[in-house]
């Protein structure tokens, strides 16, 4: 079984090099990990929040979310709810478990 990091990074280094052009337009925004007390602090009062999927696209004016989980993963409360919002907001979102599902959303985003 693959882990989390695995498929994330297959998925980004796919579009990468599939997307020349995109480049800049995906990324992730670090959110989680283990940190000290000091670091949370610091990080929560510039805005970082739980529950951001683990890579965005922007794209033709509307954000893309991909939350990224092994087969045996699942989403979190706030994951959610991070979702949701995405979709209130006229945008998309994806929970992803293997590069080919990530390959056929970016294709669905992109062929438009």
């Amino acid at each position: 079984m693959k882990s989390e990091d695995q498929i994330h990074t297959s998925c980004y280094i796919w579009f990468h090099n599939t997307f020349p052009a995109l480049r800049g337009k995906l990324w992730h925004t670090p959110n989680g990990g283990q940190r000290n007390i000091s670091e949370a602090v610091k990080f929560r009062s510039m805005g970082v929040q739980r529950g951001i999927h683990d890579l965005l696209l922007l794209f033709d004016g509307k954000l893309h979310s991909f939350e990224i989980k092994n087969e045996k993963g699942r989403m979190s409360p706030e994951q959610k709810t991070f979702a949701d919002m995405i979709l209130s907001n006229g945008g998309t979102t994806w929970l992803i478990r293997d590069l080919e599902t990530f390959q056929a959303a970016i294709k669905s985003i992109v062929n438009k």
